[in-house]
């Protein structure tokens, strides 16, 4: 069981079950509050992100510019290193994707289909057949051409590897001369456009990690946004079907009321045969109409009165002992 301000619960709507219509509405208010307060944030975060991606373009603009044939070669080995890691980056993808293990766990199964070709002739109860054969050697050259290509795959990785260290090195050269040999006017109009930061390599590494932290945020806000939508889409399902249980409800009501309407003859509306409709008691009228007719003939017909075979006389309703006597 899990612990907090809801409980787990077995079906969708268990914990809203012994709610008012009013605590769920709060409920839901409190949530459409709750996201339209973190999505103002996040758009300030968004704005503070892209303020400091600018800066650090800026910054990286100035620093990275020509200025001395050293730095110059540092800036070119730095290209070089990057370009070679997004493409051993890239050709490593798609390897790994043709050929998922890695060359120790082909080895391995290599082992074992070696191990079968190997021990066909020492059968001693039965001879494979050639469709086994087949088999057999298909699958172990299967697992060489796959040996192959995930060999390739992990060259592509030191590659890749070989590419990361050759950037931190330069970079590690290139913070040494930070503002060196620049000219003093381009870092004053930075200083001037932002005043509380510090030009140089520390604020863009340290402007790099705000946005890591960022990223990191509106991330984790994602998946909660997620959540809290799920939750209003829970809350307005149950809020409609209690709707539409309690429309139900009052229709029956009025359903009652219009069968009244109609037994003592009144006319009906339109919205009177919609509720009857709706509720299904529309032909309730029909059969007490039937009723009525039914026994009106009834009284009608024990309302007539009997004649005795004497012409021009009637006979009365109660019967003499003499008529008795005559049927």
């Amino acid at each position: 069981m899990k612990t907090g301000r809801r409980k787990e619960r077995d079906f969708l709507y268990d914990d809203l079950i012994d709610l008012s219509t009013d605590e769920i509405y709060a409920i839901h208010a409190e949530i459409k509050e709750k996201i339209a307060a973190k999505v103002k944030e996040h758009d300030k975060i968004q704005q503070e992100r892209k303020e400091l991606e600018d800066f650090i373009k800026e910054v990286r603009s100035i620093l990275m510019s020509p200025r001395s044939p050293e730095i110059n070669d540092l800036i070119s080995r730095l290209n070089i290193a990057r370009i070679n890691r997004e493409n051993a980056e890239k050709l490593r993808n798609e390897l790994d994707t043709r050929v998922p293990p890695s060359p120790s766990d082909i080895i391995e199964s290599l082992k074992q289909r070696h191990k079968l070709l190997w021990t066909i002739s020492n059968r001693i109860q039965e001879n494979p057949t050639l469709d086994e054969e087949i088999e057999l050697f298909e699958s172990y050259f299967e697992y060489q051409a796959m040996y192959e290509v995930a060999i390739q795959s992990d060259e592509q990785q030191k590659i890749w590897t070989q590419s990361i260290n050759e950037k931190n090195s330069v970079m590690k050269e290139l913070r040494k001369h930070d503002l060196k040999n620049i000219d003093n006017q381009k870092i004053n109009q930075l200083r001037d456009k932002y005043p509380h930061k510090v030009i140089g390599w520390k604020s863009v590494e340290e402007s790099s990690k705000q946005i890591i932290v960022l990223d990191n945020w509106s991330q984790s806000w994602k998946v909660e946004r997620r959540s809290l939508v799920m939750e209003i889409m829970r809350l307005e399902s149950f809020l409609s079907i209690e709707g539409r249980k309690e429309k139900k409800k009052n229709l029956k009501i009025k359903s009652g009321e219009v069968l009244e309407k109609a037994e003592t003859g009144e006319s009906l509306t339109l919205d009177d045969l919609s509720a009857l409709i709706s509720t299904g008691d529309i032909g309730k009228i029909t059969k007490k109409k039937q009723n009525n007719t039914n026994r009106e003939k009834r009284n009608k017909k024990s309302k007539k009165r009997r004649s005795k075979t004497k012409r021009g006389h009637t006979r009365s309703k109660n019967r003499t002992r003499e008529e008795d006597g005559n049927d």
